[in-house]
């Protein structure tokens, strides 16, 4: 491996080592302080806001990851890139404020906590301005790291300092938006002061031609999302405010976990796209399924302890579902390492994004009957919860078999086998 590649694997690695550990130490404080339907409401918000996040990145973070990189020593092509992606950006999110205020003033689930939902959308604002896509393409992973670590371990400190009483809630959702905008900010002050990056004037052909060429980027990674996301979001409609908590803290070990190798295929992924090396490849998915199976083994083993950790008793329904969801670790594993490195490195935009999107298809009629067959037969809610967590297994097992049919059908198993 190059000194660069394993440069930004070890910046990635510290951002998601904190990504994923911070929540998990504010989740059992936060529980404790405001209670699990409160803080249900707050992981109800966060979840709906994610799909604005969703639509105003619009799969930029590959697209324009993948334009950047091959066009990196082009400063005029750069900079029609960045121009193009803001121009979009800012359009999609006055869409979303649209969007979102109908939802808040139609629907009573979300305008009876408004004030939490508003707060969590001002985070849209923050993401939009950060250009995680740029700093990936050029494959310097150093400023998404230092400023990502510093804003959130900041912001959670002041949750342990400012949430004291159950009064408090609101400064929980004000502190996660203020993380986004301050990080955004800092980003793109750095964008355009360090790299001297000038926004120029873009025509409709090419803004046009950038919203079709992430269009399905966008697809792919809202069903991506959109697996977890919806789950949690339906969980919340469907089921006591309670389960949204017990749902949201297993899928969130599941995620810290599987997203542990997120670091070297995003490296890998910039990297192949150049100059695609079979034995980096192989070598580094063999290691990390082999840990990604450990890994599943000791979550269940120890699912009692993390129950008493996390919810400060033995919650029998968490550790059920955590014991279910663990099986996604290997299968998330296997799917990603055949995706970004592999078939989007060769130029598959197409299979790739297909994958996901068929897969999400799936789970979404999964979850269609499932909610027909609620209210015909009056389910209860701890067999709705097990079935969204056998669904979700179903939909992203289906993303591994439809890629490995790509792969075989393109004839790359013999460049990576």
């Amino acid at each position: 491996m190059s000194k660069k590649l394993i440069e930004n694997i070890s910046y990635l690695s510290v951002l998601h080592i904190f990504n994923n550990a911070l929540p998990l130490l504010v989740i059992p404080y936060l529980i404790n302080i405001l209670d699990e339907e409160l803080y249900g409401v707050i992981i109800l918000s966060q979840s709906l806001i994610t799909y604005f996040l969703t639509l105003t990145d619009f799969g930029f973070t590959l697209s324009s990851t993948r334009d950047i990189s091959i066009y990196r020593n082009d400063k005029n092509k750069v900079r029609e890139i960045v121009s193009s992606v803001y121009i979009i950006k800012l359009f999609l999110f006055f869409l979303s404020l649209i969007i979102f205020l109908i939802l808040l003033y139609f629907f009573p689930k979300f305008n009876e906590y408004s004030e939490v939902y508003l707060l969590t959308f001002m985070g849209v604002l923050g993401q939009i301005l950060f250009p995680i896509w740029f700093f990936q393409g050029i494959e310097n992973m150093k400023y998404i790291t230092i400023i990502n670590v510093i804003t959130k371990v900041v912001f959670t400190l002041l949750i342990f300092l400012v949430v004291q009483e159950k009064g408090d809630y609101l400064y929980v959702p004000l502190f996660y938006s203020l993380g986004f905008l301050v990080s955004g900010i800092w980003a793109f002050y750095i964008l355009i002061f360090k790299y001297g990056i000038k926004f120029v004037k873009v025509s409709k052909v090419t803004l046009i031609h950038t919203l079709n060429d992430s269009f399905y980027f966008f697809l792919s990674r809202l069903s991506s999302i959109g697996y977890s996301n919806t789950n949690t979001f339906m969980i919340g409609i469907m089921l006591p405010i309670s389960y949204v908590t017990y749902y949201y803290l297993a899928d969130k070990i599941v995620n810290a976990v599987s997203k542990i190798f997120l670091p070297v295929q995003q490296a890998l992924y910039p990297y192949l796209v150049n100059i695609f090396s079979k034995k980096i490849f192989k070598r580094s998915t063999l290691i990390m399924f082999v840990i990604a199976i450990f890994a599943a083994i000791m979550i269940s083993f120890f699912s009692d302890l993390l129950s008493l950790l996390l919810l400060k008793k033995e919650v029998e329904i968490f550790i059920h579902i955590l014991n279910i969801l663990v099986i996604i670790i290997p299968i998330s594993l296997l799917y990603t390492s055949l995706g970004a490195p592999l078939l989007l490195a060769k130029g598959f935009v197409k299979e790739f994004n297909r994958s996901i999107i068929y897969g999400f298809i799936l789970h979404l009629i999964l979850i269609g009957i499932l909610y027909f067959l609620s209210i015909q037969f009056k389910l209860i809610s701890d067999v709705i919860l097990y079935c969204f967590c056998v669904f979700i297994i179903l939909s992203k097992f289906s993303v591994l078999v439809i890629r490995t049919y790509y792969v075989h059908q393109k004839q790359l198993f013999k460049e990576i086998l």
